[in-house]
């Protein structure tokens, strides 16, 4: 047994955080109903917040860290967030060694394919033949062979 094992860390889990409705009101004023990225006025309906630096990242709920945007600015920001998430929590895994799901089933093996079936080319299964061993074919020559001779 190892005197010193090895500390254990817990896979990082993203905690979603939502925005205070003063919080809200906050970005809307400062961000005069304006989108951040693309400029296009929101109304009541349209906006979306959007935290600047993702909670996964470490992002503050704060007002800072909000801004106001449409739905298809949030939706391209959120997938560049996701992807971002998702290697920080692959590499945090790495480094504590914490191996996932995906990672820890053993693989199936395959038990072979049988020696007595063949598979062509098209996909089909067949019973494979016995293979005959072939002679090597020598005329047979019934009739004496005639030489005539050069005179």
């Amino acid at each position: 047994m190892n005197p010193f094992p090895k500390p254990v860390a817990a896979p990082l889990k993203t905690i979603r955080r939502v925005f205070t409705p003063k919080t809200r009101a906050a970005a809307v004023s400062r961000d005069n109903g304006l989108c951040q990225d693309c400029d296009i006025h929101l109304t009541t309906g349209t906006v979306e917040y959007d935290h600047v630096i993702a909670c996964g990242l470490g992002g503050d709920n704060d007002l800072g860290n909000c801004a106001c945007l449409c739905k298809a600015c949030h939706r391209a920001k959120t997938d560049r967030d996701q992807a971002a998430i998702a290697k920080t929590k692959r590499i945090h895994n790495k480094c504590h060694d914490i191996r996932t799901r995906k990672y820890c089933a053993q693989k199936i093996r395959s038990r072979g394919f049988q020696t007595r079936m063949t598979k062509s080319f098209d996909g089909t299964v067949k019973r494979r033949t016995a293979k005959r061993r072939r002679l090597p074919i020598t005329p047979i020559d019934d009739e004496p062979t005639e030489y005539v001779s050069a005179a």
